[in-house]
């Protein structure tokens, strides 16, 4: 079985307007290769045609056709190591050394949020 394509949230979202608008997979390939006439179809040709893009024509392809996972934002990314901490800490023996990294990386993930005046819903919001 392939591994799905991990595509940007933007790109996702802008398949997903023109799955919405009644495009086929075709449809939706061959628009974004040719002339661009709308944003979501720009976003799609610079994921998988641009050569600075991450994406390709055949992630685009086989995004389409087998499905694709949606990246994760930093903040995302952020939130999940956040409460995966808080879930082993609450799993750890009080005293433990593991107890003691949990609530380290909890306080670190808390102070750099407090550092750039940032607030992230399930963490400090």
């Amino acid at each position: 079985m392939t591994e799905k394509v991990i595509l940007p949230s933007d790109v996702a979202e802008a398949i997903e307007k023109h799955r919405n608008d009644g495009c086929s997979n075709y449809e939706i390939l061959q628009q974004a290769s040719g002339a661009v006439f709308t944003h979501s179809l720009l976003v799609i040709k610079r994921w998988a045609f641009d050569r600075d893009g991450e994406g390709s024509p055949d992630k685009l392809m086989s995004a389409l056709a087998s499905g694709y996972k949606i990246e994760q934002s930093p903040e995302e990314k952020l939130r999940a190591l956040y409460l995966n901490a808080k879930k082993e800490l609450s799993r750890s023996v009080h005293g433990s050394g593991n107890c003691i990294v949990y609530q380290e990386r909890m306080q670190t993930i808390l102070k750099t949020l407090n550092i750039l005046d940032k607030q992230i819903e399930g963490i400090n919001a």
